[in-house]
């Protein structure tokens, strides 16, 4: 009997030639598509009809939504506004309040590319360009730390604006923009709520079950694509696991938990084995980290961008470096900002001594992290008001009058002032 083969013949080749026939017709379409959708919109609006604006956001993984959440709840409440979220595989719904879904829509890939936006924030740096009518573009930062090597100029040129969190980041993405570029210094977004609720600690405590009579460590590790580079190790874990006078919250970085993606180190089975009730281990990303940063005492970080984002706090922070971080990360200088701040540990053996002073002194640096949040920051407490101006700004909307501070009736509110 001979072979049969299906290489060339199978469905997957079928598909594939189709696409390849179909791809250059919806090229010629959707520039007809367009002009028409902006005629007829033309149109309506001469008549008096007042059309939604449409605002797309794009976020690749549901920890960086956390960051620019602040700024979509809020535009959600205003009824002149259509909010979508360019749903993706790692983007899950649950990120969405119930109470104001209703005002909300996810996008598919396929069917984004037919709605015209009129401006679109994307967290990553990777703006989709496949998407036709884009509108006004907006790159918001996801963090503001040692890892914020996006700063590329061919990612930052895409943008008609830029957010920037502070001077340092203001110094490192002018160097890589064209001179006209728009620098927006907006501030660190998703640090508000640690300057404005740093009391709120009883959801958390409650959901964790922790012992109240002892102090919170929350150890926050990174990830790094360079393995080398990634300082959480078995040693460390084991060293605050055996620390009896902590509660430990460990929160690590979602691609730590991949062993593809560490070299093949299991860090999921390593901390499974090592949680009880005084050792938490989070890896859901669907709480933000910055209500675990409210209920805690100290945070042990190395690379994140949470070092900075506690510095909001005043509380202590133990920074984890070596010199092969030293060395990768010295260029951009954000290590060398932060370090007058922090507490520097190197290794396991060094990890509870630090600890142990950290705490029995906590205002050592008080002084030194309230000074470098205070000279590098913008808008500390109000960067989601500042953000929120620049979105109506680029629509050419005025904002609603009475919609700029959060609450449980401010959606309603916001809607009566936006009735005529």
């Amino acid at each position: 009997m001979g072979s049969f083969s299906s290489s060339s013949t199978g469905p997957s080749a079928g598909f594939a030639r189709l696409k390849q026939l179909v791809k250059p017709i919806v090229g010629l379409i959707l520039p007809i598509y367009f002009a028409a959708l902006a005629f007829l919109e033309n149109v309506l609006r001469i008549a008096g009809f007042r059309r939604r604006r449409r605002v797309l956001i794009d976020c690749f993984e549901l920890f960086h939504y956390h960051h620019i959440r602040p700024v979509v709840d809020r535009l959600l409440t205003d009824p002149r506004l259509r909010v979508f979220l360019l749903e993706s595989s790692r983007f899950a719904r649950q990120v969405i309040r119930p109470d104001i879904a209703p005002h909300t829509q996810f996008v598919t890939s396929p069917r984004v590319r037919f709605i015209p936006f009129d401006l679109t924030i994307s967290t990553d740096y990777g703006a989709p360009h496949w998407i036709p009518h884009r509108g006004f573009e907006i790159a918001a930062p996801h963090g503001g730390g040692m890892k914020a090597n996006y700063n590329s100029p061919e990612r930052l040129a895409r943008y008609d604006a830029l957010w920037v969190v502070g001077k340092r980041q203001r110094h490192n993405f002018s160097q890589s923009v064209a001179s006209d570029a728009v620098l927006e210094d907006i501030g660190f977004i998703v640090t508000d709520q640690l300057v404005n609720n740093a009391s709120d600690k009883t959801p958390v405590l409650r959901r964790l079950a922790l012992d109240k009579q002892l102090p919170i460590v929350l150890y926050a590790p990174s990830y790094s694509d360079k393995p080398d580079l990634i300082l959480m190790s078995e040693a460390i874990l084991t060293t605050l696991h055996s620390q009896a006078q902590f509660n430990i919250i460990v929160k690590p970085h979602p691609l730590l938990l991949r062993p593809s993606m560490t070299g093949g180190t299991d860090f999921g089975k390593m901390l499974s084995r090592l949680t009880n009730e005084r050792f938490k281990v989070v890896t859901a990303t669907d709480v933000p980290i910055q209500e675990y940063m409210i209920v805690s005492d100290v945070l042990i970080s190395d690379i994140s961008s949470v070092v900075f984002e506690f510095l909001f706090l005043d509380r202590p922070i133990l920074l984890q470096i070596n010199s092969r971080a030293i060395n990768y990360y010295s260029g951009q200088d954000y290590l060398n900002d932060i370090l007058p701040a922090v507490s520097i540990f190197e290794s396991a053996e060094q990890l509870a001594e630090t600890l142990r002073s950290a705490l029995e002194n906590p205002k050592a640096l008080s002084f030194e992290r309230k000074r470098f949040v205070e000279r590098e920051y913008f808008n500390v407490g109000r960067a989601t008001d500042a953000a929120v101006e620049s979105v109506y700004r680029h629509l050419q909307l005025p904002p609603l009058k009475g919609c700029n501070t959060s609450g449980a009736h401010r959606a309603m509110n916001c809607m009566r002032a936006a009735s005529p």
